[in-house]
């Protein structure tokens, strides 16, 4: 029975990539997928796109190009990642030029959604967060992204590119898709999706499943997570599957770990929702073939979704904060202190009340606490505006209370990420219209 292998060389936009190369070295796959998305950073994707137009692609996407092409192409391994972001044609072009620099000749399918930000705008979803429309948000609207399934990658699998690169997919069509384009499934078996859907589920946060999020030091005992390895799924045309992982590698792989995955943000197991299947986790059962091998068996599915779910990126404005130290003779006396100084101060710059928020950590440990640092933060749509937290917090050096230690400050803009559903049909008649899968 034919069966392909998948690996899982990222679970999120910070995974190590030594642990990538040593999966494509030594486990024997055809696919790497690098999955490096989650709803802030494509927000965050979406802002940079708008500032440079020749950015917007994912973090770290050339590092691991320029790290992980040699090893793939001369291993035959396709790279499917959805590190293309907000801009997956220019996370092509730096690919394509990172392999000429190599002298390698490689082929790059693009998998891109349309613009949806007016589409959006216009059709006004009701945000699952609020329960209210879109059009009620009181903070600036900057982004919309659906989440496209597997059939919306199909197309870019043909020909056997080196190389896939997506914008916004659900996790597990990433590991869907080749499944489907290597044993030719129906769009409609909905027990062969479910199958596929709960192998991609189980991969898609990397060493999750093969015990680093399981660990913990006490009754979940893992070794040799300075090395764990990552998973690799073993999948048969008929949907069975195995999960393992980098071979020589540390951590583990083991009914409790893929029973902790299987359930990890899911909310139903018997209606697992994603753009290709309804699955049915419900009752999926792991059978240990051998050490650090497992069998998953009994997923099934039913009819997907007749919606795609949107991520919807909101501004939200800036938050600015600081923080001080004060140790020794009367630490809390003086942080009290210090913070009813940083507190009149800023309502003297026209700050309201409710915008600023004040801690004292370390202040009750003890009766006499011997070190306490002041945290003051300020929320506000003006970047300007929190800046005074810094600049008050500072001040205190020579302004009192006496003796304060080190000042650490920052700003930071405030991302959030709303969830709601668009019909199937918009986000399909748009992609006919503009068709926006391309081949380099």
């Amino acid at each position: 029975m034919k069966s392909i292998r998948i690996g899982t060389g990222a679970g999120f936009a910070g995974d190590r990539i030594d642990n990538a190369v040593n999966l494509a070295l030594h486990g024997n796959i055809d696919y790497l997928v690098l999955e490096g998305l989650a709803e802030r950073t494509t927000i965050q994707a979406h802002l940079d796109r708008l500032a440079d137009p020749q950015k917007g692609y994912g973090q770290f996407l050339e590092e691991r190009m320029r790290t992980l092409l040699p090893i793939c192409k001369e291993k035959n391994i396709t790279i499917i990642t959805n590190l293309g972001a907000a801009n997956p044609e220019q996370a092509a072009k730096i690919t394509k030029a990172i392999a000429e620099t190599l002298n390698l000749h490689i082929s790059i399918s693009v998998v891109t959604q349309p613009s949806l930000r007016n589409v959006v705008q216009n059709y006004n979803p009701t945000l699952w967060e609020t329960n209210e429309p879109l059009s009620l948000s009181r903070n600036a609207f900057i982004s919309a992204d659906a989440y496209l399934g597997a059939e919306e990658m199909l197309p870019a699998l043909q020909g056997q590119p080196d190389v896939v690169i997506t914008g916004r997919v659900a996790d597990p069509s990433l590991f869907l898709a080749p499944m489907i384009h290597e044993f030719n499934w129906k769009l409609d078996d909905w027990e062969l999706l479910g199958k596929g859907t709960v192998v991609g589920h189980l991969l898609e946060c990397g060493a999750q499943v093969t015990g680093g999020y399981f660990a913990d030091g006490v009754t979940k005992q893992v070794n040799q997570l300075v090395t764990v390895g990552m998973p690799i799924a073993e999948i048969f045309s008929n949907g069975e599957a195995t999960i393992s992982k980098t071979p020589n590698s540390g951590g583990e792989v083991s009914i409790h770990t893929c029973k902790e995955q299987l359930l990890y943000e899911v909310m139903d197991p018997s209606a697992y929702l994603t753009p290709d299947v309804c699955a049915d986790f419900s009752q999926v059962t792991f059978t240990e073939v051998a050490k650090d091998l497992i069998k998953v068996n009994r997923a099934t599915g039913r009819k997907r979704p007749d919606d795609f779910k949107l991520t919807i990126g909101i501004d939200q404005g800036f938050i600015g904060e600081a923080m001080i130290n004060y140790v020794g003779y009367a630490a809390l006396e003086r942080a009290k202190l210090a913070k009813s100084i940083v507190v009149e101060r800023l309502l003297a710059h026209g700050l309201e009340a409710n915008a600023i928020h004040t801690e004292l950590l370390g202040a009750y440990q003890t009766t006499h606490p011997s070190e306490v640092l002041l945290r003051v933060a300020v929320k506000s749509s003006k970047y300007d505006t929190v800046g005074l937290v810094g600049y008050e917090v500072e001040a205190l050096w020579l302004n009192g209370p006496g003796g304060p230690g080190g000042v650490r400050k920052s700003t930071r803009r405030v991302l959030s990420a709303y969830s709601a559903t668009i019909p199937r049909s918009i986000i399909t008649n748009l992609r006919k219209e503009d068709d926006y899968d391309t081949t380099l």
